[in-house]
């Protein structure tokens, strides 16, 4: 049994807006390995979908979509702050795309919970809770959020609420106030033991993307960029489909850090391909299937910023050996010793950038021929996924420094 009709038609409508999708198990467990680090193809997505295991469908947060993160409110708590804060800070708190939950069954009660969804534009929002935590609120953008009409392991269903769907923002997905962000960068027992009390006394000041050093940085590092590609498309002659593809492939790499959005370059590659001669040559329809594939390609794998280091004199440069990872995979191990071999070689490859689907084929690779016996996929698998969750973790530790 695949995932019902209704499951495969909104996955149909999310995908088509640019969103990426997993699916999910009866548990709410994401079907597919690597989530956390990869945007999935629809054509993933759909092959997924027709495992006899696939029953909903979830969101992935954060820089893979786009920069929006689902806020997970589970507890009273939480939705009366929520409504506190906003009001505080003149917003509408029902303004947001917004998925009621089922909620989990407590004693026999259920309390349904809230899903919104916020515009990350700063590029700051993880998993940490920071203050929320004490109130029943959880980010998820390094996480996923389960989406309507997928059941939930209770009964009963996700649901939108009305007029709250993704399709109903189409001046986009409305930016996260500061004062969210204000908790989520405090400690859960800082001050009072939650959030500012003062916060709400404060009117939210609103988008900043420069509020300090590193963001100003990097908001003239991305806005040069952008004003260096759309050049640079233009004045090609030769190539030119391959110049949009590359150019595209760039800045959608770094759109996580908010310095422009998608539509901003579109709009810029879309000039600069008119200007060049390609659009009156090939096509508006040919200009967006290129750029759509090059931005969705990009957004999957954000790029930081250059390190702002001295280089290092030649001779002081070591290279890396590789002949202790030669002398490790060589190995024919048993036991626990081929559970580690495989840890600790997805690791190394996931902290170098290794799609985490490679990084998968060649544990089975060196399972089938070296391990003895071979682990069995389930394990590996299971092996491989728990490295994909640690990258993520130090990767956002990493961020957050």
């Amino acid at each position: 049994m695949t995932a019902a009709a209704a499951i495969l038609a909104e996955a149909e409508r999310l995908m088509a807006l640019g969103y990426s999708l997993v699916p999910t198990q009866a548990d709410k467990h994401p079907l597919l390995e690597g989530w956390r680090l990869q945007r999935f193809t629809p054509e993933q997505t759909r092959a997924a979908l027709q495992h006899p295991g696939a029953v909903g469908i979830a969101f992935q947060g954060g820089a893979l979509n786009h920069g929006i993160v689902p806020v997970d409110f589970d507890a009273e708590a939480g939705l009366s702050w929520w409504q506190q804060e906003c009001a505080a800070a003149g917003i509408d708190p029902d303004d947001f795309p917004t998925v009621q939950t089922p909620g989990k069954l407590h004693d026999g009660i259920r309390r349904p919970g809230l899903h919104r969804y916020v515009f990350d534009h700063r590029g700051e929002l993880g998993n940490r809770r920071g203050a929320l935590k004490g109130l029943g609120i959880d980010m998820r953008g390094k996480g996923c959020a389960v989406l309507p009409p997928s059941p939930h392991p209770d009964g009963g269903f996700y649901a939108w609420l009305p007029g709250r769907h993704f399709v109903d923002f189409s001046d986009g997905i409305p930016r996260c106030p500061d004062f969210l962000y204000r908790a989520v960068a405090k400690t859960p027992d800082g001050g009072s033991g939650g959030p500012d009390p003062s916060a709400g006394a404060r009117r939210d000041a609103g988008p900043r993307m420069a509020h300090d050093a590193s963001d100003a940085r990097a908001y003239r590092y991305c806005r040069a960029a952008l004003d260096n590609q759309r050049a640079a498309v233009a004045r090609t002659i030769a190539g030119r489909n391959q110049a949009l593809n590359d150019a595209t492939l760039s800045l959608a790499r770094l759109a996580h850090f908010g310095a422009f959005t998608e539509g901003e370059v579109l709009a810029a590659m879309a000039a600069a391909s008119t200007e060049n001669g390609w659009i009156a040559k090939d096509g508006r329809p040919a200009f967006e299937a290129t750029f759509a594939s090059a931005w969705t390609a990009g957004v999957a794998r954000p790029q930081e910023l250059p390190e702002e280091a001295p280089r290092p004199h030649a001779n002081s440069i070591r290279r890396p050996s590789i002949e202790p990872w030669s002398a490790i995979l060589a190995e024919r191990p048993s036991g626990r010793r081929r559970g580690a071999v495989l840890r600790d070689f997805a690791s190394y490859l996931l902290r170098r950038h290794v799609d985490p689907f490679a990084v998968l084929e060649l544990a089975r690779l060196w399972n089938a021929a070296q391990a003895v016996p071979p682990l069995a996929d389930a394990e590996l698998a299971a092996i491989i996924d728990a490295a994909c969750v640690r990258e993520a973790e130090q990767r956002e530790r990493g961020a957050a420094a």
